[in-house]
């Protein structure tokens, strides 16, 4: 049984992504903190591929089990008797784009368990990578070609029937208004009947419905609905779309420092010409946790968001792995000593 605590940095990939998203970005990660916190282990958990569709719950509760598995072996391994009954094993959950959503609705959800006396995770923060809280920049998508665009209006019909709006926006349309108001600093809870009242190429979720599109007749052969598909797709990043869910999650975050002593911080990715992929909030008490980080070599806002942990690729990396490690530390504090 080794002398000090274990501190579990725990990773999620966000939608469509995979075991790779982070790269060698947990490795580096669990080095400097080892050197940073030397009265604590470090161990690294990647969340394995999981299929982004159907509704955001079950992926809670998916992703909840296998985390408490997690927890429940580091202890069974190392600290076979805990005659205090104090945690042996803290985590961090590190959750890129819909993973933070995920890594915060799996908080959440747990603590609530917590106060009906069911054991939950010591979890110590959050730490989110262009997470989309309050949803995806309308602009991402202005610059992703006339197809996206085309594509995305005919699988409009699919969101309505999901979502139950009544509107026909055009997508570029939307998108254009977007980048004209760009220049106006107003936030996100501002904006908002822009992108849940019809731009839905904004949010991202109508790349399910677009891949479905131009992959229906391969679906066809294989007897797989395309719609189907698409539905199932657009249900797992439904959440983008509901402003009040929004809203409250970002409120709940924001009290668990205060509550639990859990931290929370976001890094959004932002380009030379301040372009971001996250929408961004209108200011307050969120803002000092969102924290820039910048890319001025990314082709564009998507790119910047799939480069976030490839050092090759993103010339913000080691800035951006510096203020991480100080979150880490500040999340944690003196648990463990």
């Amino acid at each position: 049984m080794p002398d000090k605590k274990t501190l579990l940095l725990v990773f999620i990939h966000g939608f469509k992504g995979g075991d790779d998203t982070f790269g060698t970005f947990p490795k580096t990660l669990q080095k400097d903190l080892t050197d940073s916190i030397p009265h604590l282990e470090t161990e690294i958990a990647v969340y394995p591929k999981y299929e982004t569709r159907g509704d955001l719950p079950t992926a809670v509760t998916k992703f909840t089990s296998w985390l408490e598995e997690q927890v429940i072996d580091i202890e069974s391994r190392y600290y076979r008797s805990n005659p205090t009954g104090d945690p042996n094993v803290a985590v961090l959950i590190f959750g890129h784009s819909m993973g933070g959503i995920l890594g915060a609705d799996a908080i959440l959800h747990g603590l609530k368990d917590l106060e009906e006396g069911v054991k939950w995770p010591h979890v110590k923060g959050l730490l989110a990578f262009d997470t989309p809280y309050v949803g995806v920049h309308p602009t991402v998508f202005a610059g992703q070609g006339q197809a996206v665009y085309d594509n995305a209006q005919k699988f409009y019909q699919v969101a309505s029937g999901l979502f139950g709006s009544k509107e026909t926006p055009s997508f570029k349309q939307a998108a254009v208004k977007a980048t004209a108001s760009s220049a106006n600093k107003g936030g996100g809870w501002g904006r908002w009947g822009l992108l849940a009242g019809g731009a839905l190429a904004a949010a991202g979720a109508v790349a399910a419905g677009t891949a479905a599109y131009q992959n229906k007749d391969v679906l066809q052969k294989t007897g797989l609905d395309a719609l189907g598909w698409a539905q199932s797709h657009l249900a797992f990043v439904s959440v983008l779309f509901e402003s009040k869910s929004l809203q409250s999650r970002v409120h709940d975050l924001i009290q668990l420092s205060y509550s639990h002593n859990i931290g929370w911080a976001q890094w959004y990715t932002e380009l030379g010409n301040s372009k971001t992929f996250c929408l961004m909030p209108d200011g307050g008490a969120i803002m000092e946790r969102y924290l820039p980080a910048r890319n001025e070599g990314a082709k564009d806002e998507v790119d910047a968001h799939c480069s976030m942990f490839l050092q090759e690729r993103n010339g913000g990396y080691e800035r951006m792995k510096r203020e991480v490690v100080r979150r880490c530390k500040e999340f944690v504090g003196e648990w463990g000593k």
